[in-house]
């Protein structure tokens, strides 16, 4: 435990001191509850708002220029109507890893006569594949091969994020956006269900989201 601790202190002393701290996390509270305000209007809000020493608009404008230059906020363009772009569901698939697969080759926790470049053989090597890797791998099987008996395309799916859990009884978790339930179905069962490293799925539907609304 002692040596945890002692771990943990090094690391943090390596992370060097940010004076701008409270100001940051205002401007990223900011950003977070709206995507699209222009800069003028965070930096007025937060002067406004939040009056202080250094906090002028100028002074947060002139921050909020500096965070752009070290691409700590960057630009991004965000999805709002996914049905109206032809992915009106979304999923959430919860996978439990077999921590033995990932130590014996040649496939590793890739599906069984794969191996790819990079082998699967650890937890962040197996999230990369999935994001990466796995929905070409769906798409060369033939039709006849796959649960629903119809021809998957990688075009079929948007993977969000995969990634890994702690304090959860799942050990990663993968984020997507489909065209239709089948697309995911085939993705599960001939996908992920026949990675080595993968030893259960859990599929939900998310229904529905606050942050977009109707899906």
């Amino acid at each position: 435990m002692g040596e945890f601790t002692e771990t943990a202190r090094e690391r943090n002393r390596s992370v060097p001191e940010n004076k701008h701290q409270d100001l940051d996390e205002l401007i990223a509270r900011y950003y977070v509850q709206d995507s699209e305000a222009d800069q003028d209007g965070v930096a007025g809000a937060i002067a406004k708002d939040h009056p202080g020493p250094g906090r002028s608009s100028s002074n947060v404008l002139k921050r909020i220029g500096e965070l752009v230059k070290e691409r700590i906020l960057v630009k991004r363009t965000d999805v709002i109507d996914w049905k109206a772009v032809g992915y009106p569901f979304r999923y959430r698939i919860d996978v439990h890893v077999d921590q033995d697969a990932l130590r014996i080759g040649r496939s590793y926790g890739a599906p069984p006569g794969e191996e790819p470049q990079d082998p699967v053989d650890n937890w962040r090597r197996l999230a990369t594949y999935i994001m990466r890797e796995l929905l070409p791998f769906v798409e060369k099987i033939p039709a006849s091969k796959t649960v629903t008996k119809k021809k998957f395309s990688r075009n079929d799916l948007i993977l969000e994020n995969v990634t890994i859990l702690l304090g959860q009884q799942a050990d990663l978790t993968v984020t997507l956006r489909a065209r239709d339930q089948e697309a995911v179905l085939t993705f599960v069962v001939d996908g992920l269900r026949t990675m080595r490293g993968v030893r259960m799925t859990s599929t939900s539907h998310e229904a529905w989201s606050c942050v977009d609304g109707e899906m």
